[in-house]
């Protein structure tokens, strides 16, 4: 079973493909059912057509609003979101405590400026996404994504070997967090992100310059040899043995 999903700020369209673990908890209902959680403005009217003749229409709030859907059949759907939503997040719980998140095989928000946030497994492609500033692909990974084309973007994090080769995060000038331990990464540029404050790039093979970093306050670079990471002057190596930090602080909007 799979699931579409088209998120529809006019004329901004997203889909979602949505695979059959959508439920990985004891629910009868857990092949049928689907449950993400969105935040739009204040007061903002968006409408959900979950594809099986529900239509549903919610006001944005300040906080992030769960919406869940269950289904009567195992079967795909359409589903619709009209308005402007910023936020975006299928990894989540739903009501009874079960996580729901797992599943999406595609999230497309290509020609979206609305969207801040954005957390799914699964592929996305995107594209004009101006906005977006916080992008969490920790058991997925960045392949296939073009991040030279998100201007605004201030955390993202991946690891677990899914990424292989060069990394240029020149292009993301608001740049603060980035958290990729445990891939293969063989270059790494940070040059054009004066506001970079926090690399875990733990077990990795590239060398380190961050001579341009002045504001640079975590660096956890296990496995990699000292005479490979050059700081700015005046600083030292911070590994994760000398401090402990919370990155929650850092993803503000999905934190």
């Amino acid at each position: 079973m799979q699931k579409k999903f088209n998120i529809t700020p006019p004329p901004v369209q997203t889909i979602l493909r949505v695979g059959e673990r959508l439920f990985l908890g004891k629910n009868e209902n857990k092949d049928k059912r689907i449950a993400f959680s969105v935040k739009a403005p204040v007061n903002e009217t968006f409408t959900v057509d979950w594809g099986d003749d529900t239509i549903h229409e919610y006001k944005g709030s300040n906080s992030r609003i769960l919406l869940y859907h269950d289904y009567a059949s195992k079967k795909e759907f359409i589903v619709t979101i009209k308005g402007i939503i910023t936020l975006f997040n299928s990894n989540v719980f739903d009501p009874t405590g079960e996580d729901v998140g797992f599943g999406v095989d595609t999230c497309d928000v290509r020609d979206n400026p609305y969207i801040e946030a954005l957390s799914c497994s699964g592929d996305l492609l995107l594209r004009n996404n101006y906005s977006l500033r916080e992008l969490p692909r920790f058991a997925v990974g960045i392949n296939n994504i073009d991040i030279s084309q998100l201007p605004a973007l201030e955390c993202i994090g991946f690891m677990d070997s899914f990424y292989n080769g060069p990394l240029d995060m020149s292009h993301n000038p608001k740049l603060k967090y980035l958290s990729c331990p445990c891939n293969n990464i063989t270059e790494l540029n940070v040059s054009g992100c004066p506001d970079l404050e926090y690399l875990d790039i733990c077990y990795n093979t590239c060398e380190l310059d961050l001579r341009h970093n002045h504001r640079i306050k975590y660096v956890f670079a296990n496995g990699i040899d000292k005479e490979k990471i050059h700081l700015p002057e005046g600083r030292t190596v911070i590994s994760d043995h000398e401090v402990k930090v919370s990155d929650e602080k850092y993803w503000t909007l999905l934190g």
